[in-house]
């Protein structure tokens, strides 16, 4: 599908087996053939094999064409303009409706200043003070709680004093933008929802820029302002588009902007950064804008996010707070805007108690309805309760399944537990030792710990076994692995490596800890007494140990069990029933 700007000269080509239909945005009147009527010229057909088709004409507004199934090429020369796609036809539309929102003189004088390099305080004052309204206004504004300050401000050159340049040229755009959004005519637009929504992103942007660089609330109240700017430039400009938004939103209960990607290909944010930029608004606030509800922002040049990702989390907490998203939802977009901007979780609860007072202040000073807002507590307590009714609701009706879930669970538990468990000893198995072996190793080599393994191994377990019989042999094991269990608790690990054989695994401790621990091990197990038909006897086992810290060195998996394989065998060869170390 292709369009063609106002003005273009259009000459099209299809080969055959091409199905083709074509509208132009023609006024009646308007030569080209076809069908006339309110929307314009429009046709349908299909060429049959052999066929070729070309017509050329030129573009009075927009034209455009979609080729179907079989179309093996086509051609569009247009005298050398680019061709858009329909979504830019629609944003061409909207920007040059007759009804769009205009800035003021004043405001636009603002902004020729601002961008001049040697303009003063004096001239911002004197373009404001042109319209005594508005300059009564920002005076208002800046001797409200918002600002806070310590005296008086009579007049707005004082003010620009006080408050800075840049500060005095955003309040004046905030008024001259709400003014120029009073007078709307749209029927199916809710204008009290769409304030209520814009000044209380508009309170939010502000309290969380302030929490992250004050020098930039400011912009971030317009940014906070204008977020759904869009909204209102599409439902003045192209209503039977967004009457279809509006029906879908009711119906289906999710976030506007999802409806018009689905549907247009392109969102409110969009329509408002385009809005914004033909206003030559500076380029941070068209791109806090644009990113509003999220995405994008991290293309945005560094310099540019923090009032970004200010912007987008104000959106985020709006959304809770104007009933698009539910209250239930509330802890998650403050832990979302948290990540976004870095801000403590405790900070955004402070913000948020501030929200209701600063928001009808606010919506004082600009003069607008924004009915019946919701305070934190209100919202905290909507949430509470709802999560209550959800939850003893969802107790009533899922206690069979959660039952049958915990059978599974448990169920799934003793398989996981069967896996790693050696089944004689109730100690990890082989398999278990080497997986927890590996990851230790990993979490030892990144933060340049040590790690320690001991291998153990019962002295003279074959003659206890042909004396007495496996059954004694099994009681052994099973003795020396309930004395293991009880000395080696998580995070360190104890295992049956395999026939009479046992492994120790620990983290941070030294080398003569790990002699003591070794040492009482083999104490537990020589005090332990084996029942061999009528009478006991008495077990000793031989350890080997090693310590490695990778601050010296980097060790594998089998290396290390090596080295400590090895000191057992010294311990054997020196006698049995002692522990020898190596570091």
């Amino acid at each position: 599908m292709v369009s063609h700007r106002p003005g273009a000269r259009v000459t099209l080509g299809f080969c055959a087996n091409a199905e083709f239909v074509y509208r132009t945005l023609y006024r009646p009147g308007q030569t080209g053939g076809g069908r006339y009527g309110s929307q314009g010229v429009a046709g349908a057909g299909r060429f049959t094999a052999g066929a070729r088709f070309a017509v050329e004409f030129r573009c009075r507004r927009v034209v455009r064409f979609s080729v179907t199934r079989a179309a093996r090429h086509f051609w569009v020369s247009d005298a050398g303009r680019q061709m858009t796609t329909w979504v830019a036809e629609m944003l061409q539309t909207i920007l040059a409706a007759d009804n769009l929102p205009s800035l003021p003189a004043v405001a636009l004088r603002v902004l020729d200043l601002a961008d001049q390099a040697d303009a003063s305080t004096t001239d911002i004052a004197n373009a404001i003070e042109k319209d005594p309204a508005l300059a009564a206004r920002v005076l208002k504004m800046v001797n409200s709680s918002l600002f806070g300050l310590p005296n008086p401000v009579g007049s707005v050159q004082h003010a620009t004093v006080v408050l800075g340049l840049r500060t005095v040229r955003v309040l004046a755009l905030s008024f001259s933008l709400v003014e120029s959004l009073t007078d709307p005519n749209v029927a199916a637009f809710d204008f009290q929802l769409y304030w209520r929504r814009s000044l209380t992103t508009a309170v939010l942007a502000k309290l969380v820029a302030e929490a992250i660089d004050i020098n930039r609330r400011d912009e971030a109240l317009v940014s906070g302002l204008l977020c759904d700017i869009g909204l209102m430039a599409a439902a003045r400009t192209v209503p039977q588009h967004y009457d279809l938004i509006w029906h879908a939103r009711r119906t289906r209960r999710v976030p506007v902007q999802i409806i018009e990607q689905e549907k247009f290909g392109l969102t409110h944010a969009d329509v408002g950064r385009a809005l914004l930029q033909k206003w030559n608004l500076p380029a941070e606030i068209c791109r806090a804008v644009a990113t509003h509800h999220g995405e994008g922002l991290e293309a945005i040049p560094a310099e540019d996010r923090m009032l970004a990702s200010a912007t987008s989390t104000a959106g985020l907490l709006s959304d809770v707070f104007c009933g698009d998203a539910p209250s239930t939802e509330l802890e998650s977009a403050i832990q979302r805007g948290a990540a976004l901007t870095g801000i403590p979780e405790s900070r955004i609860h402070s913000i948020l108690e501030r929200l209701d007072g600063q928001l009808k202040e606010l919506a004082d000073l600009f003069s607008v309805s924004i009915g019946t807002s919701v305070n934190y507590q209100q919202l905290r307590d909507r949430a509470v309760a709802k999560l209550a009714a959800l939850s003893l609701s969802a107790e009533r009706e899922n206690a069979q399944a959660r039952s049958r879930l915990e059978e599974v669970t448990t169920w799934a538990e003793d398989l996981e537990r069967r896996a790693t468990m050696d089944p004689l000893t109730r100690v990890a198995n082989r398999a278990a030792f080497d997986s927890h072996l590996k990851d230790t190793l990993e979490s030892a080599e990144r933060e340049r710990g040590n790690v320690g393994v001991m291998m153990l191994d019962l002295d003279r377990f074959k003659e206890l076994n042909d004396t007495f019989g496996h059954p004694a042999g099994d009681e052994a094991l099973r003795r020396v692995g309930g004395v293991l269990n009880q000395v080696i608790q998580a995070p360190r690990m104890a295992a049956r490596f395999g026939g009479e054989e046992f492994a120790v695994i620990v983290e941070n401790l030294t080398p003569r800890e790990m002699r003591d621990l070794a040492e009482q091990i083999r104490v537990c197990v020589m005090d332990l007494g084996i029942p061999c038909n009528t009478r006991q006897t008495n077990l000793t086992v031989s350890v080997g140990v090693v310590h490695t810290h990778f601050q010296h060195e980097l060790v594998d998996a089998a290396e290390l069990v090596a080295r400590a394989d090895e000191c057992l065998y010294d311990a054997k060869k020196a006698g049995r029933n002692r522990v020898e170390i190596t570091y």
